[in-house]
């Protein structure tokens, strides 16, 4: 079946876990659909640059994607094919807007047995110029980490979560009512074994932002039916 996967290593040291069966609601459709060895299956990645074709920052990776595609071929039998939609840079807003505008997303999604969206890396307080803790300095060195106290980050994802509930959302509506497997997957920390040395603060900062996104991401995907694993 397709919900009966095992757990599946993906890109970049990625995991992401199987969900279990569950039946289908007015709000969510089936992850339980018949598959035989006849069947095409189609998996469809959304996100940033974590699930994108590889760049400079990840040589001779294989997308989570493909990596889930195989599984699922190896898995089932049948013909799996990938609509890697990722971009480099997407932040969530960016998304949305593709979900609801951009003809080629929704296409993808319309006609998606399996999705997985991996978004968020592009929306950290530090790299965006529109967040509440330091506005419009971006990309400044060495970054003012004291900047980012717990008041202003939760602030930042306070805002972020509507557009997060809305991305979910939208991809249900656009499956209306359709077996599908249902996948996310949270941030990881790429400050931690990063080149630069980090200060303490800097540790601390990015290992409680990523803590209060996670669980504000993997609560949305919940509400929506998504299984939520560790980047």
């Amino acid at each position: 079946m397709l919900v009966g996967l095992m757990l599946l290593t993906l890109g970049c040291g990625t995991q992401l876990a199987p969900a279990t069966p569950r039946a289908s609601t007015q709000a969510a459709p089936s992850a339980s659909p018949s598959v035989t060895s006849a069947t095409e299956l189609v998996v469809v990645g959304l996100g940033d640059s974590i699930g994108a074709q590889p760049g400079p920052e990840c040589p001779g990776c294989t997308p989570f994607a493909d990596r889930y595609a195989d599984a699922l071929a190896a898995e089932t039998g049948a013909s799996v094919s990938v609509r890697n939609m990722g971009r480099p840079g997407l932040r969530v807003e960016q998304l949305l807007r593709d979900l609801e505008t951009n003809t080629a997303v929704t296409n993808a999604v319309s006609s998606a047995d399996a999705i997985i969206v991996a978004v968020g890396t592009s929306d950290t307080p530090w790299g965006v110029t529109d967040d509440p803790c330091d506005g419009p300095a971006t990309g400044v060195e060495p970054v003012p980490w004291e900047e980012y106290s717990d008041d202003c980050v939760a602030a930042h994802i306070a805002r972020l979560r509507p557009m997060v509930d809305d991305i979910f959302t939208r991809i249900i509506d656009l499956r209306s009512g359709a077996p599908t497997t249902l996948r996310t997957v949270n941030l990881y920390n790429d400050w931690i074994g990063f080149d630069a040395e980090l200060p303490p603060a800097g540790v601390e900062t990015s290992i409680a932002y990523n803590s209060a996104w996670n669980t504000m991401w993997c609560e949305s995907a919940a509400a929506n039916g998504f299984e939520c694993g560790d980047d």
